[in-house]
Formats: structure tokens, C-alpha cells, sequence
């Protein structure tokens, strides 16, 4: 089949495009589909497409997400008449390559863009709707105009949740005959390390790898490790792996420096490469409330740390509580840090809880499993739509 992906940003630092570039790939590679993916603007992961040798051609358009803050905002608002407009051209382009490509199928591959959507309308292509963010809860943005967004969402042939926390936010708006759950996959690749063995060193390395986002809330790990050291606890470090945005680094570096924490919680800043503080790491925090899948659960998982993490959304759907790691109320930092302490006592126990983390994630959340059962996925639209046609013209 000839496959048409839409993305919607162009960072080889997103999850999101991550994922997407590896189920491009092994859809070449493995289900030999001819694959083309479409760049909303500029950017990083042009490379990394290159380097899978997946096609790509740049057609520029916007996001039809806002903040929730921007709501009735006139400037806001006049700037996204003109999103509009581009989107529009844009859709006209896509469905311009749709036809020149012969594509037989379009997948957006997140909620943040509508114009592959509209173009698949407008060529009658069937198209699959992939869903990676809750958008309001998590990270308190929303379709502008929501309520025609979800009747465009609605025309997909599938669309696909990448947990079973997405999947019963969305259920009651589009039903469960084209709604089904594909967990997101991650290529094991640089992360698995079956030799690596947590608790080997005199002080405990914690790490938490990711957006530093309030919704992420990397506040939560300061705060707890703070709590940890008053505890007693002192053989440990927190390194804080990423960026956010100005305002929030500043209040995290003001947290750290007014709790006097600087001698044991380092901020690393931006890392291509965070399987380095995976492989040292004995245990990886993941505390954001309503954490769609959680991609750095698993790379952590692969990488034999041992994941603490909140009892909630995508979360509580990765970790087995005290089986592949350890999970706790997700608004208490009291029981973070309780966890955090546990396992801190309870080392040998954890090396073998870790173990079975890095198994359960091999088995179950790898990208050749995500490929497969999106292959399947198509394959199943296509036969239907084959079927359609053939009642029709007998």
C-alpha cells in the first residue's frame, strides 16, 4: 500500500514524532508499504527520516489546538483566521500529493493537526486518526473549535488510542466500533541493557527525563527528594534530564536553591541522547497526573532502571505495582517520597522488580509490536472499504 503519514510538528525530540518515525520505518521494512510522510514546517527530524530513509516533503500548515488560557483572546483569534487560511492551502496541497502519490491510505498521527484529514475528504481517501494526548487534562489545550473538530475526527475510518486511559476519555464522544486501543511502541534499540544492575553504588543516582512542564511536574521530584533528605537519606542525587520553559526552569531553580537542595538535585538540561542517564540511573521518576502513555516509563523500563511513578492515566497502566516497579498516589508527594524510601530499603527486591520491568516492556510495548497491530489496522479498513465497493457495484 502507499501510505501517507501527516505529522504534526518536526522535532526528533517529541515522543510523538519519535514513535512515528519508527512504525514508518517498519512499515517498509517488515510490511513493504510505501510510505511518505508530510512536515508541517522546518525542523529536526528531517535527519532522522533520512537516516530511516523514509520519504518526506514539506507542506507548511498549523495546529487547530489553542491553550485554554487563549480562549476570546482578539489577538489570539486573528492570528488563527490566518492558521486557517494556510491550513486550508494546505489541504488542498495534500490532496494534490494524494493523488499524485496513488496514496491508498492517510494516517494523522496526532491530534494536533486537522489538514490531512480534510484532504483525505476531499480525494475520498480513507484515513486513520491516531490519538496521543488527552489535550485538556494534561496539557490544558483544546481543538479550537471542538465541537466541529470531533465531527471531523468522527469521519475517520479508525482511530486509534494509544492507551486505555485515551481510549474511555474519547469513548463516549465517538463510540467503540472505530475506536480501538494500539499501545504506542518504542524501538528497544541504545535503551535496552540487560546487564545493567541498580544499587551497585554507594550513592543512589534518581533521575527524571522529560519536558520540565508544570504538567509534567518535575516540581514533584524536587520536592519529594527534599522530603527524602530530611528523612535522613542522603547517598542520593536527582538529576532533572530536559527543558522547559523559561518561567518554569527559573521557579524550579528558585525551589532548589531555596531548599538548599543544589549539592543533591542537578538540573542537566537538554540531552539527545538520555540513555546515558538511564543506564546510570537506579530509579526514574515519572509524576505527571495524566500522562498519556508514557514513553519515558518505558525507555527507562528497557534501560533496567526501576520506575517509580503515579498512580494514574497511562501510568498505572505500564507499571504493576511492586511487580515491574513501584507506583504512588499521584497529588501526594509524601507518597512519592514513601516509595522512593522503600525502595531504598528494600534494594535486592527492587533489582528484581526492575528485571521484570525491562521484560514486561520487551514483550509488550516494543515499536514491531505497535507496527504490527497498526498494520493489521489497515489492512482491516482496506477489506472493508473493498467490500463496500463490491456491494455497490453488484
Amino acid at each position: 500500500m502507499n501510505i501517507m503519514i501527516i505529522a504534526s510538528d518536526n522535532n526528533c525530540y517529541h515522543g510523538a514524532f519519535l514513535s512515528m518515525a519508527s512504525l514508518a520505518s517498519l512499515l517498509q521494512e517488515r510490511y513493504h508499504h510505501r510510505v511518505i510522510v508530510v512536515l508541517p514546517r522546518e525542523g529536526t527530524g528531517e535527519a532522522l527520516l533520512d537516516e530511516k530513509g523514509i520519504r518526506h516533503i514539506l507542506i507548511r500548515s498549523y495546529s487547530w489546538v489553542m491553550k485554554l488560557e487563549d480562549r476570546g483572546k482578539a489577538r489570539i483569534f486573528l492570528k488563527d483566521l490566518l492558521k486557517r487560511v494556510y491550513n486550508v492551502r494546505a489541504s488542498r496541497r495534500i490532496a494534490d500529493l494524494i493523488r499524485r502519490e496513488h496514496t491508498d491510505l492517510v494516517h494523522i498521527n496526532t491530534t494536533f493537526t486537522c489538514v490531512g484529514a480534510r484532504a483525505a475528504q476531499r480525494t475520498g481517501t480513507p484515513f486513520v486518526w491516531h490519538l496521543r494526548e488527552f489535550l485538556e487534562e494534561d496539557q490544558s489545550r483544546r481543538i479550537r473549535f471542538r465541537r466541529r473538530g470531533y465531527r471531523l475526527m468522527q469521519n475517520a475510518d479508525r482511530i486509534a488510542a494509544i492507551s486505555q486511559s485515551i481510549y474511555q476519555k474519547y469513548r463516549p464522544i465517538f463510540g467503540e466500533e472505530k475506536l480501538s486501543v494500539i499501545y504506542n511502541g518504542i524501538e528497544p534499540g541504545d535503551y535496552d541493557c540487560p546487564e545493567h544492575e541498580i544499587f551497585q553504588e554507594k550513592e543512589v543516582c534518581i533521575v527524571f527525563v522529560g519536558g520540565l512542564y508544570e504538567h509534567k511536574r518535575p516540581s514533584m521530584a524536587v520536592q519529594a527528594c527534599v522530603l527524602l533528605r530530611q528523612r535522613g537519606y542522603e547517598d542520593f542525587k536527582l538529576r532533572l534530564v530536559g527543558t522547559g520553559g523559561p518561567e518554569e526552569e527559573s521557579r524550579l531553580r528558585d525551589m532548589i536553591r531555596d531548599a538548599g537542595a543544589g549539592d543533591y538535585i542537578e538540573m542537566c538540561g537538554a540531552a539527545a541522547d538520555p540513555v546515558r542517564f538511564y543506564r546510570t540511573a537506579d530509579i526514574a521518576l515519572v509524576c505527571s497526573r495524566m500522562e498519556a502513555f508514557g514513553r519515558v516509563t518505558v525507555e527507562a523500563m528497557f534501560a533496567g532502571a526501576l520506575v517509580i511513578g503515579a498512580d494514574s492515566a497511562g501510568t498505572a497502566e505500564l507499571i504493576r505495582d511492586g511487580d515491574t516497579g513501584l507506583l504512588y498516589d499521584s497529588d501526594d508527594v509524601a507518597s512519592l517520597a514513601d516509595r522512593m524510601e522503600y525502595a531504598l530499603l528494600h534494594r535486592q527486591e527492587m533489582r528484581e522488580t526492575a528485571k521484570r520491568g525491562r521484560i514486561a516492556m520487551l514483550k509488550n510495548m516494543t515499536a514491531a509490536k505497535n507496527a504490527e497491530l497498526v498494520n493489521e489496522l489497515y489492512l482491516s479498513i482496506m477489506n472493508e472499504r473493498a467490500f463496500a465497493e463490491q456491494g455497490q457495484s453488484e
